[in-house]
Order: C-alpha cells, then sequence, then structure tokens
C-alpha cells in the first residue's frame, strides 16, 4: 500500500496502525518499506506498537492533545520505562 501511495507521487504518506493486523514477518516487511519510502518521503506512522515505533526516525508522544515527550524510540521508552 505504501509503494503505491508513493508510486502515486505523495510526498508524504501518514499510515494509521499499519502493522495492527499483520503477523511478524510481513510487519518486518512493512517495516523495512518504511524505512526505504524515508528517503524520499516523509512517512507519519500513528501506532501503539513498540515494534513499529522502533523504526521510527522520532517518536512524538501525546498526551491530550499535546506533544508530552519527543526524540528517538530509545530516548521515549526510557523515559516512560519502557525500555
Amino acid at each position: 500500500l505504501a509503494r503505491a501511495l508513493a508510486a502515486q507521487g505523495s510526498s508524504v504518506l501518514i499510515m494509521d496502525e499499519p502493522t495492527s493486523a499483520l503477523d511478524g514477518h510481513t510487519e518486518a516487511f512493512v517495516h523495512r518499506t518504511f524505512r526505504e519510502l524515508a528517503a524520499e518521503h516523509l512517512v507519519v506512522v500513528i501506532s501503539h506498537r513498540p515494534a513499529t515505533l522502533m523504526c521510527c526516525d522520532r517518536v512524538l508522544v501525546l498526551a491530550e492533545g499535546v506533544v508530552a515527550q519527543q526524540g528517538s524510540w530509545e530516548e521515549v521508552a526510557h523515559r516512560f520505562g519502557s525500555v
């Protein structure tokens, strides 16, 4: 899906919970695809899944509609005690 959208000339891809119903193998494929697309596109991924957030360059944590934390996955997870 992301490749198809990128091929249509979109410079920004917004994906909401893109891996929520995928098996581990397919989820890994999607993560690799996001990394490839990020070289030429802005890819915004909305997710609650740590495995999906780990492949992101920057993670924003929203609380009541406000950015509460931001940084790499490692930085944000450490602040929340998840690592």
